[in-house]
């Protein structure tokens, strides 16, 4: 019982700060003043003029579409973008013994997702507004990407070992056989991107530091943001993160104190 009671005091804390983390990201984007991209070229010209070359730094963010001269393209969808994540995971079943409560073994099945496969490449890009681009170093940024793959492949439709699809190829590393324990059910396939021409958010740096002016993860420990979701709907998303991280974080702190005090009642 005491165990279960330190539980729900650890998880109300991890849920706590879940919730000042994402309070601390929603009011830093909040507070950043956007900037078109020409003001971020006049403001660079004035810091030049006054104190050289390679001494802007501005935290600010930028609205705009996607422009790349040479883009990625995605290794599922095949779709051109700046930015892909993709995921194949195998379901499976497999049977287990257990024993129950007066000792006995009974034979119990689950079923669990596996990762086969995964990959997540970007490469540099501009925002384009209506008075000029900026290039987007994407190191180390928070990406939110749009999800354009999401399918289920049952496992009677694999031939050869090998995942296919469109293009896409990939010889598995273990029998499919249905067989086996734990058998295979299927694969999952998913995959997000941040696509060409796509309208963009990005919160972070701007510096021309490296020479040229650029967007990028600031030099101080902040929040670096690239979005295909627009301000309004991710603060507006993570309201209510925060409401749902602060009443859980509370209940489960109730709980937790109300099992450790139901246990020292016990024992006295």
């Amino acid at each position: 019982m005491w165990m279960f009671g330190i539980a729900g005091i650890l998880g109300s804390v991890i849920l706590f700060i879940k919730y000042m983390g994402l309070k601390k990201k929603l009011a830093l984007m909040m507070d950043t003043d956007t900037s078109t991209v020409e003001e971020l070229k006049q403001l660079r010209e004035e810091m030049t003029v006054g104190l050289g070359r390679g001494s802007l730094t501005y935290h600010t963010e930028v609205k705009g579409r996607v422009i790349c001269d040479q883009p990625l393209t995605s290794e599922l969808a095949k779709v051109p973008c700046v930015y892909y994540s993709m995921r194949i995971d195998r379901e499976y079943e497999e049977t287990y013994i257990e024993r129950d409560q007066n000792g006995r073994a009974v034979r119990r099945t689950r079923r669990g997702f596996e990762a086969v496969a995964s990959n997540i490449r970007a490469v540099p890009f501009y925002v384009e507004d209506q008075t000029g681009r900026i290039l987007v170093n994407p190191d180390n940024a928070e990406i939110i990407p749009e999800k354009i793959l999401s399918e289920y492949q049952q496992e009677r439709d694999i031939r050869r070992n090998y995942l296919e699809r469109d293009n896409y190829r990939m010889r598995l590393p273990f029998n499919t056989g249905s067989g086996r324990n734990p058998r295979t059910l299927g694969y999952r396939y998913e995959e997000a991107v941040i696509p060409l021409d796509t309208r963009i958010y990005v919160n972070g740096e701007a510096t021309d530091r490296a020479g040229q002016l650029q967007l990028r993860s600031p030099a101080e420990e902040s929040k670096f943001i690239i979005s295909v979701k627009g301000e309004e709907a991710l603060v507006q998303q993570g309201k209510r993160q925060m409401t749902s991280y602060l009443v859980f974080s509370i209940l489960t702190g109730l709980v937790g104190l109300g099992v450790i005090l139901l246990g020292l009642g016990g024992g006295l």
